[in-house]
């Protein structure tokens, strides 16, 4: 009951996941937000067992996530400020829109950090 649409961009890429079911709209927003803060202040990471993500979370810094909640679900830009956040924010909506397309057996699985994405 998820929908997803991303654009990769100069600076990373632009997406925009929703669901018409109210319930799912508000889960999706706040995923995002607590995304954010994690990033944001680096006190808690998950996902350390996947290199993708050990990777995204070392150069966290090197990343920008803008949400814009609506009435389905959350616009976000994710951008980098060098080369290699640019490639990771690539990645990783590579990777999450994986997780929406094919479940839980997706989310299961580590994925390896590209040779332009290694900083």
């Amino acid at each position: 009951s998820i929908q997803r649409d991303i654009t990769n961009t100069d600076e990373g890429i632009k997406s925009y996941t929703w669901s018409e079911d109210p319930e799912i709209s508000g889960l999706i927003q706040q995923h995002v937000a607590q995304m954010k803060d994690l990033t944001d202040t680096g006190r808690r990471r998950i996902r350390q067992w996947d290199p993708l993500f050990r990777t995204l979370f070392d150069h966290s810094r090197e990343v920008d996530l803008v949400p814009k909640n609506d009435e389905k679900g959350v616009h976000v830009v994710l951008s980098g400020s060098t080369e290699c956040g640019t490639k990771l924010a690539q990645l990783h909506a590579e990777v999450v829109s994986d997780f929406v397309s094919r479940g839980r057996e997706a989310v299961r699985e580590a994925h390896e950090v590209s040779e332009e994405a290694r900083c």
